[in-house]
């Protein structure tokens, strides 16, 4: 389980490389976004596509986690 994995990837470093690489994912997200927009990103905004791209990666980290049954989460894991 996650009890063993954790402490390993600690020992190799991967818990200071990945929070580095999200870390330039995100950078070069805003620097794409605002080459796309020319530099005027008010602008952009109003368009369409602008406003698509805005709200659509905040919009992602809202989904939900699984698929749903009678409302709930369903997690096979679950116990009763």
């Amino acid at each position: 389980g996650a009890a063993e994995i954790m402490p390993a990837l600690g020992r190799r470093g991967m818990m200071t490389v990945l929070p580095a690489l999200a870390l330039a994912t995100v950078i070069s997200g805003f620097a794409l976004y605002w080459r796309i927009a020319g530099g005027a990103l008010g602008a952009f905004l109003q368009t369409r596509t602008g406003a698509t791209l805005a709200l659509s990666g905040p919009g992602l980290r809202l989904r939900p986690r699984g698929p749903r049954q009678g409302g709930q989460v369903f997690s096979p894991c679950a116990h009763p």
